[in-house]
C-alpha cells in the first residue's frame, strides 16, 4: 500500500483531478487530497480544504478575498501549503507526492515540495510551458509529464496521458530512509576542466575504504550538492570544484546561488575546499555574451558554451565571497590553493594561464579568511596526482 498525497487546483483542475483520483485509489492506496484552488468546490471530498489551507497561511478569510489578483491569493496559500505538506511529510503521511497543473498551479507546486528530501518521489503532469519547467527541474528533483494538450476536461487524448502519469506513481517503489552505512561517503564537485583531479581522489578514497558522489558544478549541479549536504548523505565534502562562485559574481550561466558553500559549515561536515575553475565564468553560445566582455579573454568550448578568463577584480570577490561563507567556528574545514594552475585550462601554455590573477585570490582570501579556517597552499596544479593525495590524506584524518 503507498500513501499518496494528491495536491490539486481541484476549482480548475476538477474533470481531470476526478479521473487522477480514481486512477490512485486503486490496489487500496491511502490517499490525500489537498485542494488549494481559489474557489471552493463540492464535487470532491477533499481530506484538506480550503478553511486549512487559511489557517496555515497566517491571513484571514476576509483579507484574502479583498485581493483581486489571483496570483497574490497563490502566493498567500502557497504559505499555508508548504506549512501543512512539511507537517505531513514529518508525521509519516505520505511516500509520494503528486499533483496536476497549467502555469500557476506547477509554479506553486515547485514552490511548495521545496523543503521536502531529495528521497521523496514528486511527480507533476502539466501544460505549462518549456522554458518554465526547465527552470523548475533545475531547483527541483521532480517528475514531469509535460504534455502538449490543455486540460479544459477529459478527452480521448488527455486520458491517455492520465493513464501513463498514474501508472507511474503506483509503479514507483517506497523509498528507504537513510541506512547506516559500512562505507562513509564524500561529496565531490566536478568540472570537465578537474576532471582528472576528481577521477584521482574517487581512486584514492576507494583505496581508503570511501565511497564517493560526484555533482557537477554546472549551476543546478551546485544547488542539489548543498541540498544533500543538508540532509546528511555525505560524512565529509571535497569541494574541489567552486566555479559556480565565479558566475555568481561576474554574471555567468552556471551560478549556484548565495546558499553555495553554506551548508557543510552548518551541518557541521568536515570540508575541505578548493579553488578548481574559478578561473572562468560559463556564458552561452559567443553571440550572448555581454558587450562588455567581447574584449576579454574568451574561449568557445563549443558552439553552445563560451568560457570567460576571470581577472584579478573578479578574483577578489570571489576570494571574499568564499571567505565570508566559510566562516567556521565548530566544524572541520580546510582550504587548498593549487599554486600551478586551477583548472585544465589554466597551466603553462594553455590559454587561460593567469598566476596573477590566481594570487590576487590567495591574497584576498588569506586577509579575510576566519581565524579558524585553515589555509595549505600546495606547489601543484589542481590535476596533479599529488594534490589528489593530499586531498584524501585531509580526508582520512578528518572524517
Amino acid at each position: 500500500m503507498k500513501k499518496i498525497l494528491f495536491v490539486s487546483t481541484l476549482d480548475s483542475k476538477l474533470e481531470e483531478s476526478k479521473y487522477i483520483i480514481n486512477k490512485l485509489n486503486l490496489n487500496a492506496n491511502k490517499l490525500i487530497i489537498f485542494d488549494i484552488g481559489i474557489k471552493k468546490t463540492t464535487s470532491i471530498k477533499s481530506n484538506i480544504n480550503r478553511k486549512k489551507l487559511i489557517e496555515s497561511s497566517g491571513y484571514k478569510k476576509k483579507q484574502i478575498e479583498k485581493l483581486r489578483e489571483p496570483s497574490k491569493m497563490l502566493d498567500i496559500f502557497s504559505i499555508g501549503a508548504k506549512k501543512i505538506i512539511n507537517k505531513l511529510y514529518k508525521q509519516n503521511k505520505f511516500d509520494i507526492i503528486c499533483s496536476i497543473g497549467g502555469g500557476k498551479g506547477t509554479a506553486l507546486f515547485s514552490s511548495i515540495i521545496e523543503d521536502l528530501p531529495l528521497s521523496v518521489p514528486k511527480f507533476i503532469i502539466t501544460s505549462a510551458r518549456p522554458a518554465m519547467i526547465s527552470k523548475i527541474c533545475e531547483r527541483q528533483n521532480i517528475i514531469v509529464f509535460p504534455t502538449p494538450i490543455d486540460f479544459f476536461g477529459l478527452n480521448y487524448l488527455n486520458r491517455k496521458t492520465l493513464d501513463n502519469y498514474t501508472s507511474s506513481i503506483l509503479s514507483i517503489k517506497k523509498s528507504e530512509k537513510l541506512i547506516k552505512k559500512k562505507r562513509k561517503i564524500i561529496g565531490i564537485t566536478s568540472f570537465g576542466v578537474t576532471t582528472t583531479a576528481v577521477n584521482l581522489c574517487i581512486k584514492l578514497l576507494k583505496i581508503k575504504n570511501y565511497d564517493s558522489v560526484v555533482l557537477p558544478a554546472n549551476g543546478v549541479g551546485g544547488r542539489f550538492f548543498e541540498k544533500l549536504i543538508n540532509e546528511k548523505y555525505f560524512d565529509g565534502i571535497i569541494d574541489l570544484t567552486t566555479s559556480e562562485i565565479a558566475d555568481e559574481v561576474v554574471g555567468g550561466t552556471a551560478s549556484a546561488g548565495k546558499r553555495r558553500l553554506t551548508s557543510a559549515i552548518k551541518m557541521q561536515i568536515p570540508q575541505i575546499v578548493s579553488t578548481g575553475a574559478i578561473d572562468m565564468v560559463n556564458f552561452s553560445s559567443l553571440n550572448t555574451v555581454p558587450k562588455k566582455f567581447l574584449k576579454r579573454n574568451l574561449y568557445q568550448h563549443t558552439k553552445f558554451t563560451t568560457l570567460m578568463r576571470t581577472n584579478a577584480n573578479e578574483n577578489i570577490k570571489i576570494a571574499k565571497i568564499m571567505a565570508k561563507r566559510l566562516k567556521n567556528k565548530n566544524s572541520k574545514c580546510s582550504v587548498i590553493y593549487p599554486k600551478k594552475g586551477f583548472s585544465d585550462y589554466d597551466k603553462k601554455n594553455k590559454f587561460f594561464y593567469g598566476p596573477k590573477e590566481n594570487e590576487s585570490w590567495l591574497k584576498t582570501f588569506n586577509k579575510y579568511k576566519y581565524k579558524n579556517i585553515e589555509l595549505i597552499i600546495t606547489n601543484n596544479h589542481i590535476n596533479d596526482t599529488e594534490f589528489a593525495n593530499t586531498i584524501v590524506e585531509w580526508i582520512q584524518n578528518n572524517v
